[in-house]
C-alpha cells in the first residue's frame, strides 16, 4: 500500500479501524475495476459486485462473481466455477499496472511507457533527417504500399512483408546510437520485469516473456513511428520508382521463378547471398564462441575433446562459406564503422614502437632520472623515461604488456575486418581483401619479371624460360 503510493509512508496502523479516511480509495477501486477488467477475460460473461472493508487492520475487497456464459463444465453440464492461477495472475497484473500508471510520480510501468515514447520521437525525427542523408527511408518508401491503412507494424500482410523487414533492420540499425534513448527504454523494461517477477512470484520463462515482450513493444512502436513520418510526405514530394526499387520490393519467391530478366536475377542473386552471408557469419561468430568457451574450461575430459573438432571444423566450414559470399558481394560498402577501432590500434602500436625506441636510446641512459624523464616526453611523448635509468626491467615489462594488448587488439579487430571481407595492412590501412591479394601478385609478378629481364641480358640462353613463365603467368592471369 506504501510502496504505491495509497496510504501516507508514516501511516502506523496500531488497531481495526486506523485506515478509515487515510486511504485514496478512488485510485483503489479503479485498480480493482481494471484487475477484474482483465480477469473477466477468462469467463464468457461475468457479472461481479465487490465492496472494499476498511475496518479491520488489513485492507481487503470482498468480491462476488457470476459466469452468465457458458464457462467451463463438468461432465454432467454444471460449470466448474474454478480461478485459474492465470486468471489469478492477470487479477493481480491488472491492480498493479493501474497502481502504477495513476500515480503522481512516474513508475516504472509509466517510465517505461514514456521513454518508448522517448525512443519513437527520435526515431521520427531521424528519418526525416535521413532522407537528406542516405536512401533508407527512401526504400521503405518504394516498398509501401498504396493502400496507407496497412502502414503498421504486425498487419501480417503480404504486401507489407518486405518493407516492414527493411523498416525493422532499419530501426535496429538506429537502437545502436547512444542519443537514440533504446537503452534507457529497454533499461527501464527491465526495472518494471523485475518488480513484477519479485511481486508476483513469476517463474523465469514469465520473466523472460515479459522483458521479450516490453523490448517488442519499443521496435513496434519506433517502427510505427517511421510509418508515421513517412505518411508526412506530400505526393509532390515523391520520385519516379526505378526498376532496381520495384525489385527490391519483390517477395524472394517471385523472384526466384523468373530468370529471364538479368535485372531480376541479378535482385535475386544479390538478396539470396546476402541472406547466405548473415547466415554463415552467425553461424561462424556461433561457433567461435562455443569454441572459447570449451578451451577456457580447465576441467574438460580427453574423451570431449572430439567436441572442440567438431567446433573447429564448423568454425573454419562457415568461414570459408562466408569468405565466398564476401567475394560475390565484393562491390558492398561496408556496415561497420571501423574508424575509432582502428586509430586505437594505430596508437596503441606507436605508443608501443616509442616505449621500444626509448628503451633502445643509448643516449637517454647516460641521464639523471628527471632530464630523461623529461626526454622522453619531449622526443618520444610518452611518460615512464626515467624508468629507463632507474629500472630498465619495467620498461621492458611495459614493452612485453603493451605488445601483449595491441596483439589482443588486433586479433579482436581482424576479426571484425574478416566479417567486412577485408585486411589491415602493416601500415595500418583497411583494404578489400581482394584488392590485398591482387598487391601481392602484382609484387610478385614484377619481381620475377625483373629476375628475368636480368637474366635475358646476361645470359640469352634463358630466353627459353622467360616465354614460358610468361606463358604460365597469363594462364594464371
Amino acid at each position: 500500500m506504501k510502496k504505491n503510493g495509497l496510504v501516507d509512508k508514516d501511516l502506523v496502523i496500531n488497531k481495526a479501524g486506523d485506515y478509515r479516511g487515510e486511504v485514496d480509495q478512488g485510485r483503489l477501486r479503479s485498480a480493482i475495476i481494471n484487475g477484474m477488467r482483465k480477469f473477466g477475460r477468462h469467463y464468457d460473461d461475468l457479472v461481479w459486485i465487490g465492496v472494499i472493508q476498511f475496518d479491520t487492520k488489513h485492507i481487503h475487497c470482498h468480491l462476488c462473481m457470476m459466469d452468465n456464459g457458458k464457462g467451463r463444465l463438468y461432465k454432467d453440464g454444471t460449470q466448474i466455477g474454478k480461478i485459474s492461477d492465470k486468471a489469478r495472475a492477470d487479477l493481480r497484473r491488472g491492480i498493479d499496472l493501474d497502481l502504477d500508471l495513476s500515480q503522481s510520480i512516474r513508475h516504472m510501468s509509466s517510465q517505461a511507457v514514456m521513454d518508448r515514447r522517448n525512443a519513437k520521437c527520435f526515431i521520427k525525427k531521424f528519418t526525416h533527417k535521413a532522407f537528406e542523408l542516405n536512401g533508407a527511408p527512401q526504400l521503405i518508401m518504394a516498398m509501401l504500399p498504396d493502400d496507407k491503412r496497412l502502414w503498421r507494424a504486425n498487419t501480417h500482410n503480404k504486401e507489407m512483408k518486405r518493407a516492414d523487414d527493411i523498416t525493422r533492420a532499419y530501426v535496429r540499425q538506429i537502437f545502436t546510437y547512444p542519443e537514440s534513448g533504446y537503452d534507457k527504454a529497454v533499461q527501464k523494461v527491465y526495472a518494471y520485469a523485475n518488480a513484477r517477477a519479485e511481486r508476483e512470484n513469476l517463474s523465469d520463462a514469465e520473466h523472460r516473456k515479459l522483458i521479450k515482450n516490453g523490448k517488442q513493444m519499443i521496435e513496434d512502436d519506433c517502427v510505427n513511428g517511421v510509418y508515421s513520418a513517412l505518411k508526412d510526405i506530400n505526393k509532390r514530394d515523391k520520385r519516379v520508382r526505378t526498376p532496381l526499387i520495384d525489385i527490391a520490393g519483390m517477395d524472394m519467391s517471385d523472384l526466384a521463378n523468373d530468370h529471364d530478366d538479368p535485372i531480376k536475377d541479378f535482385g535475386f542473386k544479390l538478396r539470396s547471398y546476402s541472406s547466405r552471408l548473415k547466415h554463415h557469419t552467425r553461424e561462424k561468430h556461433k561457433y567461435m564462441e562455443s569454441k572459447k568457451v570449451f578451451e577456457n574450461n580447465p576441467n574438460v575430459h580427453s574423451d570431449a575433446l572430439v567436441l572442440l573438432r567438431f567446433y573447429e571444423a564448423e568454425e573454419e566450414y562457415n568461414r570459408k562459406l562466408q569468405s565466398k559470399y564476401l567475394y560475390f558481394l565484393n562491390f558492398m560498402p561496408r556496415k561497420t564503422d571501423i574508424s575509432g577501432p582502428l586509430s586505437e590500434l594505430a596508437l596503441l602500436y606507436q605508443m608501443k614502437e616509442n616505449l621500444i625506441n626509448m628503451s633502445n636510446n643509448e643516449h637517454m641512459k647516460t641521464l639523471t632520472k628527471e632530464k630523461a624523464e623529461r626526454y622522453g616526453e619531449f622526443v618520444y611523448g610518452m611518460k615512464g623515461g626515467g624508468l629507463v635509468v632507474t629500472k630498465p626491467s619495467a620498461i621492458d615489462n611495459l614493452i612485453k604488456s603493451k605488445n601483449k594488448d595491441y596483439e589482443r587488439k588486433r586479433k579482436k579487430f581482424s576479426e571484425i575486418l574478416e566479417d567486412e571481407g577485408c585486411v589491415m595492412t602493416n601500415d595500418h590501412k583497411v583494404v578489400k581483401k581482394q584488392l590485398m591479394i591482387l598487391k601481392m601478385l602484382s609484387h610478385l609478378i614484377c619481381t620475377i619479371f625483373s629476375t628475368i629481364f636480368i637474366k635475358m641480358f646476361l645470359y640469352p640462353t634463358e630466353m627459353l624460360t622467360y616465354l614460358r613463365l610468361r606463358l604460365i603467368i597469363d594462364m594464371i592471369s
